[in-house]
């Protein structure tokens, strides 16, 4: 999957397979050395802005996860332009994961 983030911490891992995509997005200051070894507990982001490239263009349901409560934080419908589908992250600390799916016509 080709994803970017806005946020230099945030590093974006993704899946696409048909009509649908999964992204994980992991705060790079969350690592397990960091947290554990260096005592030192990364604080939340909140301006994190995803571009998802490849997609066609049309109406995407987009479902927010918080990782360690494992439920839905929120949901929106986001739209693709010119192949592009953007999209803002809810604040988070140390990971979220979303779902993406291309919304019936």
């Amino acid at each position: 999957i080709t994803a970017r983030c806005s946020e230099p911490r945030v590093r974006v891992v993704g899946l696409r397979s048909g009509d649908r995509a999964w992204l994980w997005l992991f705060d790079r200051e969350a690592a397990w050395g960091k947290i554990v070894l260096d005592k030192r507990e990364p604080g939340a982001i909140s301006n994190a802005r995803i571009e998802l490239a490849g997609c066609t263009d049309g109406s995407r349901a987009v479902e927010w996860w918080d990782t360690r409560e494992g439920k839905v934080v929120r949901q929106e419908n986001v739209g693709a332009t010119d192949g592009v589908l953007r999209m803002a992250a809810p604040e988070f600390s140390r990971d979220i994961a979303c779902v993406v799916k291309v919304t019936k016509r």
